[in-house]
């Protein structure tokens, strides 16, 4: 079973600042106590494995189920969070005002959007492909510990379903599985917080 985590809450969330790659937040104490709630519920998973995007509210969410779990943590570049470009550091609402073309497009016709300065969204499928291909065929349970685009990009990747972008909702710490069964990826659950 792959267990794919958002990370735990930033001030930045709670402000709706876009933080990207750049924004390198760490967690804020609700946060914190998501990612120990998540790494309780972890605890009788059979966790082989944790691997984490190497910004830091991801990276922290990852070290707090590491400690937990007795695993240490192994870095994957490849799990950052999309670029946004000229639009990271902004609010949502400043960028509705200063970049109302892309952050129209951006909602409906992602597959379409790239960002000044930034990724396309080419670029995040080609990544989340490469942590597919890297972690998701296994019979072991491991844990990887990522950002809400990038686990958006991930369930199209195994879904095709492209169109369906904007329909998961993905909140700190929600956990989306997967299940490798005769090569074939199912996904077995989107966005679930049980632990919270």
């Amino acid at each position: 079973m792959i267990y794919l985590a958002r990370h735990g809450q930033t001030d930045s969330n709670t402000t709706h600042t876009w933080q990207g790659q750049s924004g390198n937040d760490f967690l804020n104490e609700a946060g914190k106590q998501q990612a120990t709630k998540l790494a309780q519920y972890l605890e009788d998973k059979y966790i082989s494995s944790i691997i984490a995007s190497t910004l830091n509210r991801a990276h922290e969410t990852a070290e707090i189920i590491s400690q937990q779990l007795n695993l240490d943590v192994v870095d994957e570049p490849l799990l950052k969070e999309m670029s946004y470009g000229d639009l990271e550091g902004n609010t949502t609402e400043e960028i509705i005002e200063d970049f109302p073309d892309i952050f129209n497009k951006w909602q409906e016709h992602p597959q379409l959007t790239s960002f000044p300065n930034g990724e396309s969204f080419k670029d995040i499928q080609h990544r989340a492909k490469s942590i597919i291909s890297a972690y998701f065929y296994t019979n072991e349970n491991i844990v990887l510990v990522s950002h809400e685009d990038m686990i958006r990009s991930i369930i199209v990747a195994v879904s095709g379903k492209v169109e369906e972008y904007w329909l998961p909702v993905i909140t700190n710490t929600s956990l989306t599985t997967f299940e490798s069964k005769n090569v074939k990826l199912l996904i077995t659950g989107i966005g679930e917080t049980p632990h919270l």
